[in-house]
């Protein structure tokens, strides 16, 4: 006995969990990781013995996997991590992440998916992180987030997502940060952002969505903070489409085609701090638009269609309120085209002849 002792001391003999399980073309140095990332695999590898209890993290991005099987992760229960972003994965199995139910982030980012079947996801009821970005995804299937109570960051952006359904968010109450940027969305049920209560961050910038006019579509949305919907083809904001968003601090409408905002579209939003709605079609501002502005420390009206006249009167009238500027650069009347003027130094924009004493800015600054 005491020479097997010695040879275990220098070595010789090692437990099974030294190593003997990794899979082939991979690295396994650290005992809670499983290294298999840019490896040229095809498929997931296999282990080579019993897996660890220690192993929590299984890397295997950058790879060219199409598939991922039912068998593929049976002998991984204990995982926290797992990466496949960066393969070519076309097809999940609906059973293939049966057995991960200590699972707390999965990332299928940078595929080839164009669908997750309904069922696929009802195990991982601890994962709190989801990348599904940049993917072929066309629709959210019903149900697909059924079991997904834990989670808190779903990213869906870089698809080709073009409608959200009814309810389609409604187990997520955990929520806070939601991408959708950059698919082609034109139409948002009004329930589709139900369920979402604790939600922070959405981004729905990129999509391809002509107006907002339901009242409803965000009125779920009361603990939202940024709100993100800049490069769409929105013409029209209507009135009190943001009213239930009294946490909103950032609302992003930027590079759209707006040429027409009601009224009342910014009731609510007491806590906004920065609007941005620059590179639109405006040419002037609705009397009382900006009164619910309580807070708003960046107001950006640059590069839409202004017209320097009596219509931007109310704008003058706020600015002089909340002892704030803001440049607007002219587009008409030809006069001033291409000139910024500044509100602070305007007396009257109704007389010709207050026009010589706008402070000009030089073209370029804003």
């Amino acid at each position: 006995w005491m020479c097997v002792f010695l040879l275990a001391l220098n070595g010789i003999i090692s437990s099974p969990q030294a190593g003997s399980f990794c899979p082939d073309r991979c690295d396994c140095q650290h005992p809670q990781h499983i290294m298999c990332t840019n490896r040229g695999l095809r498929t997931v590898p296999e282990p080579g013995a019993q897996v660890s209890e220690e192993v929590l993290i299984f890397s295997l991005g950058g790879n060219f996997i199409a598939n991922v099987s039912s068998v593929d992760f049976l002998r991984y229960n204990n995982l926290v991590r797992l990466n496949l972003q960066y393969n070519q994965i076309q097809n999940i199995q609906p059973k293939a992440f049966v057995n991960l139910s200590n699972l707390e982030e999965l990332y299928l980012g940078h595929n080839l998916l164009s669908d997750i079947t309904t069922g696929t996801l009802d195990t991982l009821k601890k994962l709190t992180i989801l990348y599904g970005n940049n993917n072929k995804i066309k629709r959210i299937s019903p149900g697909l987030f059924s079991h997904l109570e834990n989670l808190v960051k779903l990213r869906l952006d870089g698809n080709a997502i073009q409608v959200l359904q009814d309810s389609v968010f409604k187990s997520l109450a955990g929520l806070h940060y939601l991408h959708l940027e950059s698919n082609n969305l034109h139409h948002i049920h009004r329930n589709a952002f139900s369920g979402l209560t604790s939600l922070r961050f959405l981004n729905l910038a990129h999509n391809k969505q002509s107006a907002v006019r339901n009242a409803r579509t965000f009125s779920h949305l009361a603990a939202l903070t940024t709100l993100l919907m800049s490069e769409n083809e929105i013409r029209h904001v209507g009135g009190s489409v943001f009213q239930s968003l009294q946490k909103l601090s950032r609302l992003s409408l930027s590079n759209n085609r707006i040429s027409r905002l009601d009224r009342a579209a910014l009731k609510g939003l007491s806590s906004l701090r920065e609007l941005l709605i620059d590179g639109n079609e405006l040419e002037r501002i609705p009397a009382g638009l900006l009164d619910p502005l309580e807070r708003v420390e960046d107001l950006d009206l640059h590069g839409n269609n202004w017209t320097c006249d009596c219509r931007l009167e109310d704008l003058k009238r706020w600015m002089t309120a909340a002892h704030s500027q803001a440049f607007l650069q002219c587009q008409h009347p030809e006069g001033l085209r291409g000139k910024y003027l500044d509100y602070d130094y305007v007396r009257s924009l109704r007389e010709p002849r207050a026009i010589p004493s706008l402070r000009l800015r030089p073209r370029g600054r804003s």
